[in-house]
Parts: structure tokens; C-alpha cells; sequence
């Protein structure tokens, strides 16, 4: 498990990997699992369980990052945001080995998940620009997003997007909402709930950039 972990780390920005990701992480889990129709490994999903509390359990964390503390892999940061920091040779050499598919598919579900318990607290901009640095690049989701079949992706590229909308980065944010709006009307038709609040984000988006953007294509 504990290469499988590595391997995972090599998707966020190596330089500070905050814990804090995973808690939010953890939150959000569930919900974004059930959103996106899929499942992670039983190793993965050890390491964001929760408690009895409905709080993050750390313990397999923990246990899981001993052995790459202890041989160098990775170390602790210091700081105001504990996490974890990766030397560069490691993360090349841990991606090498790394399963493409399925280590994205975790990459990004762990990101969706951390971005909608974010959604729901009150998160402080510093952490949000943390959190920036971390999340999926917005090319590759809509690429990968176009071949996903059934999976609704809509989801996924909402929750991302917001993220990058609180921080003022309108031209991403935009681009995953029109998506998310274009995959709810093709898949579930104009009058869906989804596609009305999806055309709705975007025509915030817009009134956020000044109110001089384009006409939402949806309609």
C-alpha cells in the first residue's frame, strides 16, 4: 500500500502536500463517490475514514506515511499547514511506476471530494489558495471528462470550478461550468434541474467578469 500511496502523491503539487487536504478530503468522500459512480481502493478509502464522529480518522494516515518517513521518501513540512514534501527525484521515479488510469481516477476523485467539504465550511482564502496548486488541471479534466461514458462528470467539474471561481481565476471557472452545463443538456436534457443550475453558475460566472461576457450558448 505504502508505493501505491507514493504514487498517489505524485499528483498533487509535491511541495507541500497539507493534511489538511485529506481531512477535507475525507468529508467530502461519500457523497462525491456516489455523485461520480465510482469507487476507490479499500487501501485509499482506510486512509480518509472516518469516525464514530463523522471526523476524519487519521491512524492509517498515519501508519501509512511511517515507513516513507522512515526511509526518505517523503518528510514533514513546516509551516503554518502541515503536510508532506516530496524531493523531485522521488516523484519522478514514483510516477514511472504509478498505474495511469487508475491513479488519476483517485487523484481526482480525492480532489472533488476535498473541493465539496470545502463548499460547506468556512474555509479561509489562504486555504483555498492552497488548495489551488493541488487541484487537476482544467484541460485535462474536460479531455478526460469527454470520454467518461455515463460517469457524471458535471459534478466534478462544478465542484473544481468553484474553487478556482472564489479565487477570481473567471476564465477557468468558465470553462468547467460551460462544460458541466453542455454535458447536463446533452445527457439529461434542457429542462433537468442539473442543466438550469448549471446554465444559472454560468451566467453568474459572467456577471462576475463585469457583465460584459457572451450570452450563455445553453440556452
Amino acid at each position: 500500500m505504502d508505493v501505491t500511496f507514493l504514487a498517489l502523491l505524485t499528483s498533487p503539487d509535491r511541495a507541500n502536500i497539507q493534511t489538511e487536504l485529506f481531512r477535507l478530503a475525507s468529508g467530502g468522500l461519500r457523497q462525491t463517490c456516489e455523485e461520480l459512480n465510482t469507487d476507490l481502493p479499500p487501501w485509499l478509502e482506510k486512509v480518509l475514514a472516518q469516525g464514530e464522529d463523522k471526523l476524519w480518522d487519521d491512524f492509517y494516515y498515519r501508519e501509512t506515511i511511517k515507513p516513507l518517513i522512515r526511509f526518505g521518501l517523503v518528510r514533514w513540512t513546516q509551516g503554518t499547514w502541515l503536510g508532506l514534501t516530496m524531493h523531485g527525484l522521488v516523484t519522478w521515479r514514483a510516477a514511472k511506476e504509478r498505474e495511469e488510469a487508475a491513479c488519476w481516477q483517485w487523484y481526482t476523485t480525492f480532489c472533488t471530494a476535498a473541493c465539496m467539504q470545502k463548499a460547506v465550511e468556512a474555509a479561509t482564502p489562504e486555504c483555498r489558495r492552497h488548495m489551488l496548486v493541488h487541484l487537476p488541471q482544467t484541460e485535462r479534466l474536460l479531455k478526460d471528462g469527454d470520454q467518461s461514458g455515463e460517469c457524471n462528470v458535471s459534478s466534478m467539474w462544478t465542484r473544481v470550478e468553484r474553487i478556482w471561481e472564489e479565487e477570481g481565476h473567471w476564465e477557468k471557472s468558465e470553462k468547467l461550468f460551460f462544460a458541466a452545463g453542455t454535458w447536463c443538456r446533452e445527457k439529461l436534457g434542457e429542462e433537468h434541474v442539473d442543466t438550469l443550475r448549471a446554465m444559472a453558475n454560468l451566467a453568474s460566472t459572467y456577471r462576475n467578469q463585469g457583465g460584459g461576457r457572451r450570452r450563455s450558448s445553453l440556452r
